[in-house]
């Protein structure tokens, strides 16, 4: 039946995203085409048209998202979605899943104009003689907070928890939705969501940004840098973070959900 949930939930909303995952890729290509022209004009144009795109493109995930933890939920459909031979940790854990997947595609779709741009950007200022040369891989490596020494094993563990990221992002979110729809029993819902994301948010932050990571000097400039041991221990504790969001959740539904 989990399966059944996630299918069910991607093709559901499936249609809020390939149109502009479409129109991100068409940029890319468009991109592509003017820096190969050396086409300052067109680079400069496309460019901020595909990022136009790609800033939509989170804006509509974000949206999407709280529509599909909040109103999908808890509001009228929500009846219907309770209704089915389907435990609630199942619904719950299906949402979550769904959402994480599309985080992750639209993420993915947002970096290729990017990581076309400064490859491509390179590969001109390395043909000039005397040109200003850089290393684009340094650059993308820099993003996931690790240096061109990496190896594959730290390259892996900074993709994972980049990944746990997106996850504390939706736990997050389906916390405050939870809340406010179970505990909260007051008029103000919106408000409370919003306190709830934004304390939750700003906690994990804090915590990660104060105790795992460090400052460290690189050839990019300065930027957040850490070993691996504390990558790893950010995963560990973006899982416990996030199985403690979706039992407690969990629990709150079973015990308190009162559907509209």
């Amino acid at each position: 039946m989990l399966f059944k949930l996630i299918k069910h939930e991607l093709k559901s909303s499936y249609r809020n995203y390939v149109p502009i995952f479409v129109a991100v890729l068409i940029a890319t290509g468009f991109v592509a085409l003017s820096i190969s022209n050396e086409s300052i004009n067109g680079i400069g144009l496309s460019f901020m048209i595909a990022m136009g795109l790609v800033f939509s493109l989170f804006i509509l995930m974000f949206v999407n998202i709280s529509k599909s933890l909040g109103d999908r939920m808890f509001g009228k459909p929500g009846y219907l979605l309770f209704t089915v031979p389907a435990s609630t940790k199942d619904v719950v854990l299906s949402r979550i899943i769904a959402n994480f997947l599309w985080v992750l595609a639209s993420t993915i779709i947002s970096m290729l104009p990017i990581a076309v741009f400064i490859l491509m950007i390179q590969g001109i200022a390395n043909k000039q003689e005397g040109g200003a040369s850089f290393d684009a891989f340094e650059i993308l490596l820099a993003v996931l907070g690790i240096t061109k020494e990496a190896n594959f094993l730290d390259i892996m563990v900074a993709v994972i928890e980049k990944m746990m990221t997106f996850l504390h992002l939706i736990a997050a979110m389906f916390v405050a939705f939870t809340v406010s729809h179970t505990a909260y029993r007051g008029d103000k819902k919106k408000l409370v969501q919003i306190v709830i994301f934004i304390v939750l948010v700003t906690a994990v932050n804090l915590f990660l940004g104060s105790s795992l990571f460090k400052p460290s000097q690189t050839a990019t400039g300065q930027i957040l840098v850490s070993t691996t041991l504390q990558k790893g221990y950010a995963i560990i504790f973006g899982v416990l973070y996030t199985s403690a969001a979706f039992f407690g959740s969990g629990y709150l539904i079973d015990k308190k959900l009162e559907l509209q």
